[in-house]
């Protein structure tokens, strides 16, 4: 079990640190300030991730496990919730959200264009590439 989530983690990691030549390249016109706080955005959605395939994973230990499609739906006044308004304590709570993992074996979540960050809008692409814009 715990093999894989450290595994699903690290895919995530791998994944999201893979792009980030490509964003530089893309943000040179960018402050330092800027970048980093566009890095710090997209840190903040990979951290929500994780802790939604944490409670995935978790959930299978319980009498009740999560289905997959397993949505998480997060508003600014009220927090992220899944289910019949069952609230998931994050480290990170976006302003608003939609975050739905789609498959439990790959941990792949759907791609998003919801997601905002403080003051980033930020989208999860079919690969899980998390991408943040001001």
């Amino acid at each position: 079990m715990k093999k894989i989530l450290y595994i699903s983690l690290l895919c995530i990691l791998l994944t999201g640190c893979g792009n980030k030549e490509k964003e530089e390249k893309n943000n040179e016109k960018l402050t330092q300030t800027e970048q980093e706080q566009i890095e710090k955005a997209q840190e903040d959605v990979y951290s929500v991730m994780s802790q939604i395939m944490v409670e995935y994973q978790l959930s299978s230990l319980d009498s009740e496990p999560i289905a997959i499609p397993f949505t998480v739906i997060c508003k600014e006044n009220e927090g992220c919730k899944y289910g019949k308004g069952t609230k998931i304590e994050l480290e990170v709570t976006p302003k608003k959200g939609t975050f739905t993992l789609k498959d439990g074996e790959t941990m792949l979540f759907e791609p998003t264009t919801d997601i905002v960050i403080g003051d980033y809008a930020c989208s999860i692409d079919n690969k899980n590439i998390v991408i943040c814009k001001k």
